[in-house]
């Protein structure tokens, strides 16, 4: 599975993912980026995972997205937390839909 997670700028994101990288099997890639920097990061991605800070920009997101990638908003419970287990498990659940 490769995860993407999204923010204003990438820097809050950072901690989270390598938290999650901790929880992930080898197969699983888990990476962030900001939102500015989204199209050039698609390419493969499974699921994205948009931080609660910019659901403002959650439907142009999704109009961005490749047919089969999955968009949803962050559980902002398990984002303010910066539960990498929390996260990769909302990954995983999207996934398996």
């Amino acid at each position: 599975m490769n995860v993407l997670l999204i923010c204003a700028s990438g820097l809050s994101t950072s901690i989270l993912v390598n938290n999650m990288r901790q929880y992930a099997s080898k197969e699983d890639k888990i990476h962030a980026c900001s939102v500015s920097e989204l199209i050039s990061n698609l390419e493969g991605v499974d699921v994205i995972l948009v931080g609660p800070q910019i659901r403002h920009h959650l439907k142009s997101i999704e109009e961005a997205t490749h047919i089969g990638q999955i968009v949803a908003l962050m559980d902002p419970k398990v984002y303010s937390r910066i539960d990498g287990e929390g996260m990769l498990e909302q990954a995983r659940s999207l996934f398996k839909k």
